[in-house]
């Protein structure tokens, strides 16, 4: 039996031409990162990594360097976002450069990041930069693609399929029918069976998604939850402002106030850990989270600078892994967002607040959870 420890990974640490025409000349995510700033007292903003280190994933050395660092910390592998828009490819030299080596430090997968690229940093949502067209989707052509990527050495197999993940089933219309032509079509090519992912939005979806072909829901964090009767009252106010009102309140009444949602980090995880853990589902755990860098007033902030208190939740949540063990046979996946959301406030990589701590925390959770009887 083996748990796979896997952290999201965002690739758009790099300049490409799409980008340079949308928002101006050296875009990269480090752009939002570096103009967010607090909202309140205490609140940590911006996040700069450790000695100033604003990589650039165009040097083949960072991607490579940055494995060895996780490695040494304990991760298994990456989970790369993969942006693939009917052949329209964004983003794609960092991943395509591991098809270069057969010498990368850990295992890799790839997650199809299936939304629009819309206008959404300027506040235009609706403006369509870069868009996926279901009706006619190049199924033989993506395939062809993505196998590439199941063939390398390093691609993360889970029982001896390689694993693939959609991050929005919801979007793709007649859901099941895509599904069985995806495997239709990877099956052309040699491999008989994938294990396929979805992130969880929540209830019914979540159902559909199984029913549809999907094999495993990832309880993506902060996404995949819901509000039910079990959350305390702060929280569950919290949520019905942010949810149900958020829209209103930000551009009718307080428009630089209302959106700024804190949650508790430690009350969130201490209700989310006492959940029973279903079958089909792959848990996700995150650090701390605050997406001001990209959303500014229209922020949700989670905010954790406690390492011990995360070391914590990955040590139940990977104990919570290995009991299932006990009850069915087949490896298992435990994923962190991320590795690198630097503007989500989202990062196991060193800032200049907290340091390696995250790091440091993950790897004393995997060893005590190796190493505990």
């Amino acid at each position: 039996m083996k748990i796979h420890k896997i952290a999201f990974y965002l690739p758009q640490f790099h300049e490409i031409m799409e980008n340079n025409k949308w928002w101006g000349i050296g875009f990269t995510e480090w752009t939002n990162v570096k103009k967010a700033k607090p909202i309140k007292k205490n609140h940590y903003q911006p996040h700069i990594p450790l000695n100033n280190n604003y990589y650039d994933l165009k040097e083949d050395f960072t991607l490579v360097s940055q494995a060895e660092v996780a490695k040494k910390f304990g991760l298994t592998g990456f989970c790369f976002y993969h942006y693939w828009f009917n052949g329209k490819k964004l983003l794609e030299k960092p991943i395509e450069n591991l098809l270069q080596t057969d010498s990368f430090p850990i295992d890799f997968m790839l997650c199809w990041a299936n939304e629009n690229w819309t206008r959404r940093w300027d506040g235009k949502n609706k403006e369509i930069l870069v868009g996926i067209n279901y009706s006619s989707y190049k199924f033989v052509e993506h395939c062809e693609y993505i196998g590439k990527f199941f063939s390398h050495k390093n691609y993360l197999r889970v029982n001896n399929m390689p694993v693939y993940m959609i991050y929005k089933a919801s979007e793709i219309p007649k859901l099941s029918e895509f599904i069985e032509k995806i495997r239709e079509n990877l099956k052309k090519l040699g491999f008989s069976q994938i294990l396929i992912l979805a992130c969880s939005q929540g209830g019914y979806n979540d159902r559909y998604f199984i029913l549809s072909g999907i094999d495993k829901i990832v309880d993506f964090l902060p996404n995949g939850f819901r509000i039910n009767n079990n959350f305390t009252k702060e929280i569950d106010l919290l949520f019905q402002i942010f949810l149900g009102y958020r829209k209103y309140l930000i551009h009718k009444i307080l428009p630089k106030f209302a959106a700024n949602i804190f949650l508790n980090y430690k009350k969130l995880f201490d209700l989310i850990i006492n959940r029973p853990l279903k079958d089909n589902h792959y848990p996700s755990l995150f650090p701390s989270w605050d997406n001001t860098a990209r959303r500014g007033f229209n922020s949700m902030i989670i905010q954790n600078k406690d390492s011990d208190l995360f070391y914590s939740y990955l040590f139940k949540f990977i104990d919570k892994l290995k009991k299932r063990q006990n009850s069915i046979s087949q490896d298992e996946i435990i994923f962190i967002n991320a590795w690198n959301e630097w503007a989500e406030g989202c990062h196991l990589e060193p800032d200049e607040e907290i340091g390696w701590g995250f790091l440091e925390a993950t790897k004393k959770a995997i060893f005590d959870s190796e190493n505990d009887n």
